[in-house]
Order: C-alpha cells, then sequence, then structure tokens
C-alpha cells in the first residue's frame, strides 16, 4: 500500500481570535444579547466524550468495545474588560445587585443555586484577516443554546506588568427543547 501524500488546504490554515456573544439575540432585559469581547489568548472550548468499556470474560478488563455514556462542552473565557457584570458572571457564588450608583456583587455560599437556570445562548464567531471583521463562513461559527458558569475555580490575576484577565468556566447543556437534545452546532443550522 503506497504512503499517503501530504496535502494541505491553505485555506484551512488560521489565527483563531473570535468575538464572544452571551444571551438571546432576540432578548430583552436582562436575556439581551451582550457583547463579551473580543478574545484570542486563552479563548478555549472543551468537547468532552465519556464512554464505558464493554468486555467478555476470556479477555479479562480488556475492552472490546466502547459505548459512549455521556459529554460535554466547557467554555474558558478569559474577559479582559473587568466589570461588575463580568465578575458576577463569572463566578456561580455570587449576586449582582443595584444600588443608587452601580451596584456591585456579593460573594456569598449559594448552596442550591441552579446553574442551569442562569443558561443563556454562547455564540463564538471567528475573526477574519480583514480589519477584524466577523466572518460570514457558517463553520465559523459555533451557537450553543444554554451555557451557565460551572463549578470551577475562577481566576482575577493582579500583576504589576501584565494586563488583568478573568478567567471563568462556562458549560453548555442540552437542550431538551429540540429534537436530539443538542448542547448547540457549527454550519447550517440543524433541521
Amino acid at each position: 500500500m503506497p504512503l499517503a501524500t501530504p496535502v494541505f488546504h491553505m485555506e484551512d490554515l488560521e489565527l483563531g481570535p473570535a468575538n464572544v456573544y452571551w444571551g438571546d439575540p432576540a432578548g430583552v432585559g436582562v436575556d439581551a444579547e451582550r457583547f463579551l469581547g473580543t478574545m484570542g489568548d486563552d479563548l478555549a472550548m472543551t468537547m468532552s466524550t465519556t464512554t464505558s468499556p464493554l468486555t467478555g470474560a476470556q479477555f479479562g478488563d480488556i475492552p472490546l468495545n466502547k459505548v459512549i455514556t455521556g459529554g460535554s462542552f466547557t467554555f474558558t473565557i478569559p474577559f479582559k474588560e473587568i466589570n461588575l457584570d463580568n465578575i458576577a458572571m463569572a463566578f456561580g457564588n455570587s449576586i449582582r445587585y443595584t444600588g443608587a450608583g452601580t451596584g456591585g456583587v456579593l460573594f456569598a455560599p449559594q448552596v442550591g443555586k441552579d446553574l442551569r437556570a442562569l443558561a443563556k445562548p454562547l455564540r463564538i464567531v471567528k475573526l477574519t484577516g480583514v480589519a477584524g471583521a466577523e466572518s460570514t463562513a457558517l463553520e465559523d461559527t459555533f451557537i450553543f443554546y444554554l451555557v451557565s458558569p460551572t463549578d470551577a475555580d475562577v481566576t482575577l490575576t493582579f500583576a504589576p506588568t501584565e494586563q488583568r484577565v478573568l478567567s471563568g468556566t462556562f458549560e453548555a447543556w442540552p437542550d431538551g427543547t429540540k429534537t436530539s437534545n443538542p448542547w448547540g452546532y457549527c454550519g447550517e443550522v440543524p433541521v
């Protein structure tokens, strides 16, 4: 059998900065879509699949096959704009409150808080090399139906020589109102 010849599709090689939006594009008030920022370094989407091995007695614990038993999507969002809304959004054990001025964020135990109830759509759109314009290619936009902060450490850096970054972790939830309970999609809108 001949060796495969490497073929590079130069159009598929790219840098990865993206604009990130959270909320419903048709929403109003607290449900309205909010621009979270243009992010490059450290913006990450992690797709995980969990499996269980299928074994046979004559092979001991050697897997003969595996079946999918679950999965998840998590997002690391590095907020470079440090403001009260972003701080409250990134940390599940917080309450954003209003006051006479800008209000604040109360950090307090939120035992029993329903994180899925905080979920909103998340949209990540790749930027092109043309003056930071958003790509119009369908495969360059990822849309997730329900995303909320999750159980993770939130880091806010304080350094004298580097920009402060608030790094939060978010999780996508399956949307039970849609066929096949999807987390989200990229490409054409699923039918």
